[in-house]
């Protein structure tokens, strides 16, 4: 990690010098920062992969300095880790976590947990900056942000035929619109597409999502009032919350007074979203403006005979070759052999990822020709990530100390739609891959089972999890094996099974349930 820089800000040059030792071990370059001023000016200058703050440092806006630090990432968007450390827990946690630290630790620090948070932060840093860079080279502009949205179109099926001749009617009006469609068919991109082609093209355009809406709603109260008379895109309504949907009901009110256009994405229609909404105990009425167009955004599986497959690939194959020193091309059986896997590649997302991964193994070979053994080798690691008809992957959190009860349950629950990731069935625990596989284990599973006890509770490595879990807004199902005193009250709001209560059919129908809300 030669190129970690972390940031130290602590008002005390003892403190400092005490986290130089802990982390002694690791290869890093400290940066040190004595004020809330002096770590600010440093963070305008510098992207930190890591920052280490203390929480109560003085300021002048009459917050936390730490609560400054944590603002100014996020003004600067910026794919900083930060590691909060504090006096307190429970009264500053949902303040510290709600304004994006990574991680946070209750004085006094014990050096191998803060050790392994750093690591660990590092390791979302990357992933973050690396994922960033893949946006900013596919999204230099904006107009090329208007060549991708054209991917959502692309096509000869009958049903692509009418959805451009209906987005066509939309670049022509001024209503509201709402897009709906399984994840990753394109829905943001077809809104995209409206955003910048119609009568409104030349006033303010914005994007809103609203998974980010709990973290980002003061500012995003403030940034809707520069929409007036603009277009203004809001992704997943489907994610909105009992928090978060008075923000949004408050939001859509201000935004019809300013005339703003709303173009919305859902992957629920509306009976699903009528049915969500009521649960919170609203309406589409109250939520959603007074009129607005739906459109549906069909998965390559419903587009006839594979035609639509082939063109999108060969699109991705000529956009991927323009950074590369030779064009590069499918070989025949490979084109039909791909353009057949509508039942696998189900959507437009998907297939852009497939074509990409099969294209760089093919160019680091010295190739020009993509085979279909190439595909055969990536299209089962590309497509995991989101088709219900795949299995899906359930990471499973508990202690060590509950293993007996997992072991036997997981059999219980074996299922050809769930796949269980324990720990303890790939590596030993505390070996040198250990904490590599569980990163990889978390970021690869698509819900949690937490297996509540006192013991899992008390764990640090449980807690790790779960708050990853938290922090990507991944769906976790608490199962409360024993009853614990010491569970967090964060994971009390969540809806959970208790095993007392229950039996392993009901248990399996609970985590297909949060599944098929999440995604």
């Amino acid at each position: 990690m030669s190129d970690l820089k972390i940031l130290m800000v602590q008002s005390n040059a003892d403190s400092i010098a005490n986290y130089r030792r802990m982390l002694s071990t690791i290869d890093c370059e400290i940066i040190e920062a004595t004020s809330t001023a002096q770590a600010l000016q440093r963070l305008r200058k510098t992207v930190f992969p890591v920052i280490i703050t203390g929480l109560e440092l003085p300021s002048t806006s009459g917050r936390h300095g730490g609560i400054e630090i944590l603002l100014e990432i996020q003004h600067l968007r910026l794919p900083t880790q930060t590691i909060v450390i504090t006096a307190n827990t429970h009264r500053d946690v949902d303040q510290i976590m709600q304004y994006g630290a990574f991680d946070y630790f209750q004085r006094p620090v014990d050096a191998e947990k803060l050790m392994l948070s750093v690591e660990r932060a590092y390791k979302e840093y990357s992933q973050l900056a690396l994922t960033r860079r893949q946006t900013q080279s596919e999204t230099k502009d904006d107009d090329e942000d208007n060549i991708q949205s054209v991917e959502a179109l692309l096509g000869d099926s009958r049903l692509l035929q009418q959805l451009r001749d209906k987005i066509d009617q939309l670049t022509h009006t001024q209503d509201a619109v709402l897009f709906f469609g399984e994840q990753g068919v394109g829905k943001a991109l077809a809104a995209m597409h409206v955003q910048h082609n119609s009568n409104q093209t030349e006033n303010v355009r914005g994007f809103l999502d609203c998974a980010q809406l709990e973290r980002l709603q003061h500012r995003a109260f403030i940034e809707i009032l520069s929409y007036r008379d603009g277009t203004l895109i809001i992704d997943n309504i489907h994610t909105l919350t009992r928090d978060t949907l008075p923000i949004f009901e408050s939001m859509t009110n201000r935004l019809d007074a300013l005339n703003t256009r709303m173009l919305m994405t859902s992957q629920y229609g509306l009976d699903a979203l009528r049915t969500l909404y009521a649960s919170m105990e609203y309406s589409l009425a109250d939520v959603l403006p007074s009129t607005y167009e739906v459109v549906w955004i069909p998965p390559l599986r419903e587009r006839a005979d594979g035609q639509d497959i082939r063109l999108l690939a060969q699109h991705f194959l000529a956009y991927y070759s323009q950074d590369q020193l030779y064009a590069m091309k499918f070989r025949d059986d490979a084109l039909e052999y791909l353009s057949r896997m509508d039942f696998a590649v189900g959507n437009v997302r998907e297939l852009r990822s497939l074509v990409f991964a099969v294209a760089q193994a093919t160019y680091e070979l010295g190739e020009q020709s993509i085979s279909r053994e190439t595909i055969d080798r990536y299209i089962d690691q590309v497509v995991r990530e989101s088709r219900p008809i795949r299995t899906r992957q359930v990471f499973v959190s508990h202690s060590s100390k509950d293993k007996d009860f997992v072991v036997p349950l997981l059999k219980e629950l074996d299922s050809p739609h769930l796949s269980f990731w324990v720990d303890h069935e790939r590596i030993m625990d505390g070996s040198p891959a250990w904490f590599d596989e569980i990163n990889k284990g978390l970021q690869h599973s698509d819900a949690m089972l937490l297996v509540v006890s006192p013991e899992s509770m008390a764990s640090d490595e449980v807690k790790s999890e779960w708050n990853y879990f938290l922090r990507v807004k991944k769906p976790i199902l608490p199962l409360i094996y024993k009853p614990a005193k010491n569970m967090n009250y964060r994971l009390q709001k969540l809806q959970a099974v208790t095993w007392a209560d229950t039996d392993a059919k009901r248990l399996r129908d609970g985590i297909v349930n949060i599944l098929k809300n999440a995604y």
